[in-house]
């Protein structure tokens, strides 16, 4: 347990009082504190949680005090992070002071501002008092991944949390709050901010504050292990304009790029193209690098690049998911080669997708359950066999348990739905046709014998889902290119039902290499590697196997969190 914290300089007077109003002033106690937000003794502690990203920074201090809490609920789906939305996790026997942390939803970090930011200390002062909550510890939000500057968040969360005051609080129940900032060349620039914003007239006529600063002492909150965040891209498209923010270690990055679709789609065709041909790996690269060049602006290029080696998390509207992330090729001298062989690279589309139906049926039973289905339409050969040798190695391993499937008569299609939804499975391997539908994209299947069909939009009402499905089958990946709220794809029908993972295919693929690819892909992953190092790795081996020419190699794609683990 932290101990309390020392008393240092603390302010004579109240600065701030308005002698001179006939009404007296709200009185806040507001207390500055350097060190970590997991030593201060409050009733609760405060953090922001940005949309779809993962714990960093102070939220991980606090959620690796309270057993990754966060960052679970993060991975099901179970936080939205939407702007002004309030989450309460209850802290009972953790390392913590405070019986409870509050996530205060900051929305997408691409679009947070000023506004944003007053919103949430609005909301935060509403949230505190409906629950009973009267003193609460803090940092200051916004001012590194929001990229407000100081001064601004600092002013700006303030008089947030005077309107939700005033709005919420007229009887004047909280009184106290802490600011609390680990950095100390950040924590002089908010003391000096807050000086002086102290001494103005427009605060003093709002509030009467008494303002103290502390150190944090005694046994100290354990430093945040070291942990490899993903970088973090959101591209959404306008008009002809691709927006791109990408959210660093310290700031967000916002820049945009005037594209050609006719070109984009030509380099495409030029990459599908290069199957089987004596100089593909010529073509890939010059026109991975054309695509990276015409698609992505030279900031946010150097952001990539300067990340080598580490995940990224891609979120894309409908049309930013139809172009080959993966496939984009530089020949920077400190990060030469393609993106997909550089970086473990998760999709997110921008949809609602619900919490996550995974049971994390692994972690009780401590093993995995394997599905795998095989030509289920008699006429793939390859694909039977690819089910047979990925049966006959899963099965050699221990801690794995392997249903195999293969041909008609095993696999009806309304077999196989149920026990996509029945909760049995960890991983389901699909080996067969698979088709996008362009007219009405959730007819887009899984095809069976004598017409069956699994449907996108069959599969959108399943529930108890695996934690990964492998589609391997040609363009079981590929997405609408214009959004529908009615109309998805095989993949996008999963996510928008609540699978966390989801592999899937851009173009073609070729029996013999697509069951060496899968082989190599599970061995990594059952080497507790995560599902992003593991496509990585199965990408390089499938180019030291066959060369470039088998495209299959950059055709493969993650939809989910590059960074999960099955063990």
């Amino acid at each position: 347990m932290p101990t309390l914290p020392t008393q240092r300089n603390l302010s004579p007077g109240t600065p701030g009082r308005n002698n001179s109003s006939l009404s007296k002033p709200r009185r806040l106690s507001l207390r500055l504190a350097l060190g970590s937000i997991t030593e201060v003794d409050a009733s609760a502690l405060v953090v922001g949680h940005f949309k779809g990203v993962a714990p960093r920074s102070a939220e991980l201090a606090v959620d690796q005090a309270i057993g990754s809490v966060i960052n679970d609920f993060e991975n099901r789906r179970m936080i939205s992070g939407n702007l002004g939305e309030i989450f309460f996790i209850p802290t009972h026997r953790t390392r913590l002071y405070a019986s409870t942390v509050i996530l205060a939803g900051l929305g997408n970090f691409s679009n947070f501002t000023t506004d944003s930011l007053r919103l949430v200390g609005m909301n935060l002062i509403k949230g505190l008092v409906s629950t009973k909550i009267y003193d609460f510890g803090m940092v200051l939000m916004g001012s590194n991944a929001g990229n407000l500057s100081v001064e601004d968040a600092t002013r700006t969360l303030i008089n947030g949390i005077y309107e939700g005051l005033q709005n919420y609080d007229p009887d004047g129940r909280i009184q106290e709050m802490t600011l609390v900032e680990i950095n100390e060349e950040k924590y002089r620039k908010i003391r000096e901010v807050l000086l002086n914003f102290l001494k103005s007239d427009f605060l003093t006529q709002k509030l009467d504050i008494s303002f103290s600063e502390y150190t944090l002492t005694g046994i100290q909150a354990e430093p945040a292990k070291e942990k490899i965040s993903p970088l973090n891209i959101v591209i959404r498209t306008e008009g002809i304009k691709l927006i791109f923010s990408a959210l660093g270690e310290s700031a967000t990055l916002r820049k945009e790029r005037t594209i050609s679709p006719k070109i984009i789609e030509g380099i495409r065709k030029k990459l599908e193209d290069s199957y089987g041909k004596p100089q593909a790996e010529e073509i890939q690269k010059a026109h991975g690098k054309l695509l990276f060049d015409q698609v992505v602006p030279e900031d946010i290029q150097k952001v990539i690049l300067a990340c080598k080696g580490r995940p990224i998390a891609l979120s894309l509207d409908s049309y930013a998911a139809s172009i080959p992330w993966e496939l984009m090729y530089t020949d920077h001298p400190d990060c030469p080669g393609f993106l997909g062989l550089n970086f473990p690279i998760g999709r997110q589309l921008m949809i609602d997708a619900p919490v996550t139906k995974w049971l994390a049926r692994r972690k009780i039973k401590g093993k995995l359950d394997f599905l795998l289905i095989g030509d289920p339409t008699a006429d793939l050969p390859g694909a039977a066999e690819e089910a047979r040798i990925l049966s006959r190695f899963l099965s050699s391993l221990k801690g794995v348990q392997v249903t195999t499937q293969i041909g008609p008569k095993d696999n009806e299609a309304e077999e196989v739905l149920a026990k996509l939804g029945s909760g049995t499975y960890d991983i389901v391997h699909y080996a067969g046709h698979a088709y996008f539908d362009r007219r009405d994209p959730s007819e887009s299947a899984w095809i069976f014998k004598d017409g069956g069909r699994v449907r996108a939009r069959d599969l959108v009402n399943l529930s108890s889902l695996p934690a990964l499905i492998f589609s391997n089958a040609c363009e079981a990946g590929v997405v609408e290119k214009i959004y529908h709220t009615d109309k998805y794809g095989v993949a996008e029908a999963l996510l928008r039902a609540g699978l966390i993972n989801y592999i899937g295919t851009f173009w073609q693929i070729n029996d013999s290499p697509g069951a060496f690819f899968a082989g190599k892909f599970y061995e990594k992953l059952l080497q507790e590697r995560t599902i992003g190092e593991s496509l990585v790795e199965a990408r390089k081996d499938m180019i030291r196997k066959f060369g470039y020419k088998e495209l299959n190699w950059g055709s493969y794609m993650l939809y989910g969190n590059p960074m999960f683990r099955f063990k």
